[in-house]
């Protein structure tokens, strides 16, 4: 894993952390305690700059996205009984955390770390992601058996948010065109570490538009066409394990974003 994607794994899975044990503790609506006031005005405008920066893309709505490294560190620390199951003792935690916030800027900025630097970033990025999810899978059992979709983006600013409900369907604030092209990145999982499939279509499998993809992350791309135009289009993606067992008969885990594809003027 090189530094950059080390990174994104960190932070978006303690996002992802800190967003499911503040809304079992506080609710849907726990950034609008007054003891996050501060901190949710600051992501507001953070959301607001973006908006304007990206027009006319959609940028997320959720506003733990626009959440920096240490914001993430302070919201932990300052509630670490809600994280010691999962990483232990506080200080261990934030030692190796330090080492991420020194090392977070080089790479952003086009700057190479050192070898030794790299290898110990992807090694804290590993030991996130296996402690996030070995604590994921007792929320939902068969999460220890069985691959998750992390992630799921397209090229327009849709986000589709971490589920553990099973077959999750984001709809996209933004119309679309025909020939509008459409880029869709998506990241899995794998308790067992095994290698990873991925379908992508547009219809019910086997139908239309099926790419395939390996890995543990891929993005396909897909151009709107006549036939796309309707108030629900769907582009699907599907990842299955190479073990023998899958959670869904032939696959483990699912999403899609549904658009509305407008007719064309001459229509």
């Amino acid at each position: 894993m090189d530094a950059i994607a080390s990174i994104s794994v960190i932070e978006n899975d303690l996002r992802d952390l800190c967003s499911r044990q503040f809304v079992a503790k506080w609710g849907a609506e726990w950034l609008s305690d007054p003891e996050f006031s501060e901190l949710r005005a600051t992501l507001e405008q953070r959301r607001i700059e973006e908006a304007k920066r990206r027009a006319p893309a959609v940028v997320p709505e959720t506003l733990l996205a626009y959440t920096h490294l240490y914001e993430l560190l302070t919201l932990m620390r300052g509630h670490w009984d809600d994280f010691a199951s999962i990483f232990g003792a506080r200080k261990d935690f934030l030692v190796l955390m330090g080492f991420v916030e020194d090392f977070r800027n080089a790479p952003a900025h086009s700057r190479e770390l050192l070898p030794y630097e790299g290898e110990l970033l992807s090694g804290i990025a590993g030991l996130v992601r296996t402690r996030v999810i070995a604590y994921m899978s007792t929320l939902g059992p068969d999460s220890q058996y069985y691959p998750l979709i992390e992630s799921m983006t397209d090229s327009l600013g849709t986000v589709s948010e971490p589920s553990m409900a099973g077959f999750e369907i984001t709809r996209s604030a933004l119309s679309l065109t025909v020939g509008t092209e459409v880029s869709v990145r998506v990241r899995a999982w794998d308790p067992k570490q095994r290698d990873l499939h991925w379908r992508f279509y547009t219809a019910e499998l086997g139908s239309q538009n099926l790419q395939e993809a390996s890995g543990a992350e891929a993005e396909f791309t897909y151009t709107v066409t006549d036939l796309d135009v309707g108030a629900h289009f769907y582009l699907k993606v599907e990842v299955a394990s190479s073990g023998r067992f899958h959670r869904h008969g032939s696959y483990d885990d699912k999403r899609a974003f549904v658009y509305d594809v407008v007719p064309p003027d001459d229509a």
